[in-house]
């Protein structure tokens, strides 16, 4: 029988590392060369469980939740295209990566595409899935997402099975 809870982790090899003083979850199965998986806007590593077990046979496949994702810390950090790759640059350093096949999903692609245009001698393919610049919200998350942090802190425990992300997060 399937097992649908909001994290699963059907994977045996997941570990906790620090990165950027934030704790983050990665999924690490194949092996091969290693093909770095990032997901997008309020998402989570999750997301690549059937692409991983489609591919983890050729490639050591590597997928972190983001930070203020899933089970990484730092909800409630000011986040900028900036931070994100420090901290993909730290990732990579951690697990001793030296030049990842980069895969990103909407804001993952977005990430992965400004971290190959900084550093295009450290990324042997790039591949990039529903990548936009820039992001338009539906009106109901956009009226939401202007609400003062404090109140988003409160409202976080019932979004937190639809949004990957809390609220504040997605607010930054």
């Amino acid at each position: 029988e399937n097992d649908y809870s909001i994290f699963p982790n059907p994977f045996e090899n997941s570990i906790t590392i620090t990165v950027s003083g934030l704790e983050t979850f990665v999924y690490r199965e194949g092996s091969g060369p290693p093909l770095v998986m990032l997901h997008g806007m309020a998402a989570t590593s999750d997301c690549w469980t059937y692409t991983i077990q489609k591919l983890k046979a050729s490639y050591t496949t590597i997928a972190p939740d983001l930070p203020g994702h899933g089970h990484a810390t730092g909800h409630a950090y000011p986040y900028g295209l900036d931070f994100y790759l420090r901290w993909l640059e730290g990732l990579l350093e951690a697990l001793t990566i030296e030049k990842p096949i980069l895969m990103g999903a909407s804001m993952g692609g977005a990430l992965s595409l400004a971290y190959t245009v900084a550093h295009p001698d450290r990324v042997e393919r790039l591949i990039l899935m529903a990548t936009a610049g820039e992001f338009k919200l539906q009106p109901m998350l956009k009226l939401a997402l202007s609400l003062p942090i404090w109140l988003l802190k409160i409202i976080e425990p019932f979004t937190r099975k639809w949004l990957f992300a809390s609220p504040q997060t997605l607010k930054q």
